[in-house]
Order: C-alpha cells, then sequence, then structure tokens
C-alpha cells in the first residue's frame, strides 16, 4: 500500500486557452493531478505564481443539478469561477464543452489535452498548428530523457 505513485496514475492536462483573453491567460498552462474531489479527480495548475492557483474540478449534486459538473477556479468549491462543464459521466475532465462564463455559451475554443502520465508516459498530444512548432529541440522533456536512459544503463551495469 502506501501513498506512492504505482503505475499510470492520471495524465497531465495542457489547456490551450479560450476566446475571452482574460480567462485565458489564467487557464492556459499544464495542469497536473492533486488529490480527489467527489470521487473524481483534482486538477492544479503549475505555476510560478503561487499566489493564484486555478484548479479543475468535479462537484456532485449536493448543491442541486446546476452546480454539479466539471469547473475551473481557484478552489474546490469556491464562489469564483472561470468556467463550467456540465459532463458529470465524465471520469476525467471533458476535452470539450466547456462554457465560458460558467452560465455563458459553449466556448469552442477551450479544449484540453491529455499529456504523458508521470515520467514513463509516451508521446503526449500530437505536435498540430499552433505556437508550440516554433520550440528548438526535441520539446520540453527532452533533457529528461537522455537522463533517464543514462540511469538505465547504470542501474543496468549495477545488476550485472
Amino acid at each position: 500500500g502506501g501513498c506512492g505513485g504505482g503505475g499510470g496514475g492520471p495524465p497531465q492536462i495542457a489547456v490551450a486557452g479560450c476566446t475571452n483573453p482574460t480567462v485565458s491567460a489564467i487557464i492556459k498552462g499544464t495542469f497536473t493531478p492533486n488529490g480527489q474531489n467527489h470521487g473524481k479527480p483534482v486538477y492544479k495548475k503549475q505555476s510560478a505564481d503561487s499566489n493564484v492557483s486555478v484548479l479543475i474540478y468535479f462537484w456532485d449534486e449536493r448543491d442541486g443539478p446546476n452546480f454539479s459538473g466539471w469547473w475551473f477556479g481557484p478552489k474546490v468549491g469556491g464562489d469564483q469561477v472561470w468556467a463550467y462543464n456540465g459532463n458529470r459521466s465524465s471520469p476525467m475532465p471533458p476535452l470539450s464543452g466547456w462554457r465560458v462564463p460558467w452560465d455563458g455559451p459553449e466556448d469552442q475554443m477551450l479544449r484540453l489535452a491529455f499529456g504523458p502520465s508521470g515520467p514513463s508516459g509516451g508521446g503526449g498530444p500530437p505536435p498540430g498548428p499552433g505556437p508550440m512548432q516554433g520550440r528548438p529541440g526535441p520539446g520540453p522533456c527532452g533533457g529528461m530523457g537522455m537522463m533517464s536512459a543514462q540511469q538505465q544503463q547504470q542501474q543496468q551495469q549495477q545488476q550485472q
């Protein structure tokens, strides 16, 4: 038992932003699993600014069906929210169908993409059109891959 990682945990989520520039600046980025709420995973944005936390979380029907679904907000169950998705049956944050603001129309631009789960995850989203392409080198986890290969070699040598 224990609380160690184990095999495939929930994957990371990349949020590309949305039509509303204010909300987009807040929510876009990489989100990693950060516990659970009401039986489904909570995601927290990786941010250098520790004053603003951005969470994706699920809320069940205890406050009525209108409040049940997936939310972007600074804290679980808080009054302030940036986006809402009524897909209650999804075990993970839905990739599309988000409303910005939460009681407004669906925002077609707000899309989520699942990245690799943990350090052993493969691939991630395929490179599509967008700002990611201009990045030099093998991508954000290129350096890490080199390290793990060396570590594997060392482990193999120690085993022999």
